[in-house]
């Protein structure tokens, strides 16, 4: 049990188990990755708003 979100992130990284790194991602995949980003992304604006905010967030960590 935990006080707050901040305490219960700090407890998460102590008992939350380490993930293995995934390796490569397979051709299949990748094709079908290049296939949405070519031919569905520029239609998801959803999406590419998540993306301009996972972005803006990045450069913000960064400073």
């Amino acid at each position: 049990m935990v006080e707050d979100f901040v305490a219960a992130g700090e407890a998460l990284t102590r008992l939350a188990p380490r993930k293995e790194p995934q390796g490569e991602v397979p051709p299949w995949l990748d094709s079908a990755i290049q296939e949405y980003v070519r031919n569905v992304l520029p239609g998801d604006a959803p999406m590419l708003e998540a993306l301009r905010r996972l972005q803006a967030d990045t450069y913000a960590e960064a400073e």
